[in-house]
């Protein structure tokens, strides 16, 4: 193992250190991984060790005199199986946090979570031993139990009054603390959007008339004007309908502040240092 002490990067006044990791002799199994313990206790994912380097990095305030190197089994995995590498577990983790801060408790539809976080900038390496979002999802349900997919089969979505806003037998993932409520806060959030559908359709029809889409070469065009167009996005009912892009939300919402968006660490936001 490698840390990289000299040239150290600067991120707004914390230290960016570089670890390395590899094994030069043949490993009997492959669900063996490493971890950096700091002297604070922290301790720090270094990802699967193999003969290929493997690299991860930490933002540390001050570089500590010393780490220890913990080299341990992967007791979720089978012999055979290799444990995630960094940016897999950055992308579970972020994962983990959308939903469980979900406002409702409830369930998100697995291609609206994906949309959420297909822009992370680590998002890309994440995926690749997976191949697909879908795969992705299972193997940390499975093997981490990091949350639970679900689903509603027609009976049950008739039986909870849902709409096609929650469409029934579509692959849902809640977080594992709301797994025994998650149906309440769908319920819920499937009130608000139909509430929302009709208030935007309102406006609309109020606005625009029956025409506000017209039928062209059999397909629906908006008339819509860009100055329309920008008050309806700003619209409570409109925002309630429509998905936000994670890093969009975070830049626009915290104006002035600077925003951590790189392949190596969470995303997280703080004031700049005045200089």
């Amino acid at each position: 193992m490698n840390d990289s002490r000299l040239d150290v990067r600067e991120v707004e006044g914390l230290k960016e250190l570089r670890f390395s990791l590899w094994c030069t002799s043949k490993m009997q199994r492959k669900n063996i991984m490493g971890i950096v313990c700091f002297p604070s206790g922290v301790q720090h994912y270094l990802g699967p060790v193999t003969a290929n380097k493997v690299t991860s990095y930490r933002l540390v305030q001050d570089v500590p005199p010393h780490f220890s190197l913990l080299i341990c089994e992967d007791v979720c995995l089978a012999k055979t199986e290799e444990p995630p590498s960094q940016a897999e577990m950055l992308l579970k983790e972020h994962v983990k946090v959308i939903l469980e801060n979900d406002e409702f408790c409830g369930s998100i539809a697995a291609d609206h979570l994906q949309n959420l976080v297909r822009e992370f900038p680590f998002y890309k390496s994440a995926i690749a031993r997976f191949k697909t979002w879908l795969s992705f999802i299972v193997f940390f349900e499975k093997k981490y139990r990091s949350w639970s997919i679900v689903m509603y089969d027609d009976k049950l979505h008739e039986g909870l009054g849902l709409t096609t806003n929650t469409p029934a037998n579509e692959l849902r993932i809640v977080a594992t603390q709301n797994i025994k409520c998650f149906m309440t806060g769908d319920i819920r959030r499937d009130s608000c959007k139909e509430i929302a559908l009709r208030e935007l359709s309102t406006h609309l029809r109020q606005s625009y008339g029956d025409s506000y889409c017209i039928l062209r070469n059999n397909k629906y065009s908006s008339c819509v004007d860009e100055k329309g167009l920008s008050q309806i996005t700003r619209m409570r009912s409109f925002i309630t309908l429509n998905i936000v892009n994670f890093e969009q939300s975070m830049r626009h919402s915290n104006p002035g502040k600077y925003v951590l968006y790189d392949a190596h660490h969470p995303l997280c936001v703080w004031t700049p240092k005045s200089t």
